[in-house]
């Protein structure tokens, strides 16, 4: 490998990360300027790709940036799905040189879930860590994710749904053309179920609803796979769940809690999610203990 520094070597490999979203080696005419003007072998080009894309998680712009959290628990083979829809999506806003991270939370995930873990993370070429919790709650699994996240707009994802590929490049759109992203929260126009029970759920835009206050003390319209800036996540923190005292609904709690608060729920056109419905989920058995939202 050649010796090579100084601004002859910042320069070379800011070409390459800001190129290629931090991923050289699979662009192929910059792949073969790095292997052959530069010396550089594969292992070398991925470790400085990388390097220069953390530090522009640093130090890029301080208003765009999205952290993709995927919540895991015992998803098992969904949960490689799960990211792998997360790091797709990531594709078109890494290319317009908007930093992406992609944090794996893993509240007590059983062995399968891990194994899981260890091997799709290897498929992602842009920065990613993994969080190991023991909170036993999806709700202070999400909350102890925006405390970890690096970057300004944070996305939620549980790790057996998955996110339509425009997702996050749609978010972006919609945040550079809002007066007031920061007091957004955005989600999908549509997010349809599968598997044990096939439905499609149409989300409003906050903006259609006469009353959205009164409306969401009957009916939870927005699932929790959304995006809002950490700000507003840090002030509105998820409430823990309490089956047994008949309180649950984490997601629709927090939907009321921030409407109140006068922050503005927005249903993005031509997006979509995909949810997957088991026996076994939070949200069956929420709805098998005949729990209300917490207050």
């Amino acid at each position: 490998m050649s010796v090579w520094g100084g601004a002859e070597a910042a320069g070379s490999l800011k070409v390459l990360a800001n190129g290629c979203s931090g991923v050289a080696w699979q662009n192929p005419p910059l792949f073969r300027f790095a292997r052959h003007g530069l010396g550089l072998n594969r292992a070398a080009l991925v470790a400085l790709t990388r390097t220069w894309h953390h530090r522009r998680l640093r130090r890029g712009n301080p208003e765009l940036g999205f952290t993709m959290v995927v919540n895991g628990h015992r998803e098992g083979p969904y949960l490689a799905a799960a990211v792998r829809s997360a790091i797709e999506a990531a594709q078109a806003v890494l290319h317009q040189g908007i930093p992406v991270e992609l944090l794996l939370v893993l509240d007590r995930p059983d062995a399968t879930t891990r194994s899981v873990a260890r091997r799709v993370l290897g498929e992602c070429r842009f920065p990613h860590r993994c969080l190991r919790l023991r909170v036993g709650d999806l709700g202070l699994a999400r909350n102890a994710a925006v405390r970890q996240a690096r970057l300004p707009w944070i996305a939620f994802l549980d790790g057996d749904d998955l996110w339509a590929a425009n997702w996050l490049d749609t978010v972006l759109q919609a945040i550079k053309g809002h007066v007031a992203p920061r007091h957004c929260i955005f989600h999908p126009r549509y997010s349809f179920y599968f598997q044990q029970q096939e439905a499609v759920l149409h989300s409003p835009d906050q903006a259609e609803l006469a009353c959205p206050e009164a409306l969401l003390v009957a009916d939870n319209v927005w699932t929790a796979l959304s995006c809002a800036h950490r700000d507003l996540l840090r002030a509105h923190p998820y409430q823990p769940n309490r089956l047994r005292e008949g309180l649950g609904f984490e997601d629709w709690s927090w939907n009321r809690r921030v409407v109140h608060a006068g922050n503005h729920h927005m249903a993005l056109a031509g997006t979509c999610h995909f949810i997957r419905r088991q026996s076994g989920s939070l949200c069956r058995r929420t709805e098998q203990a005949d729990a209300l939202a917490t207050p």
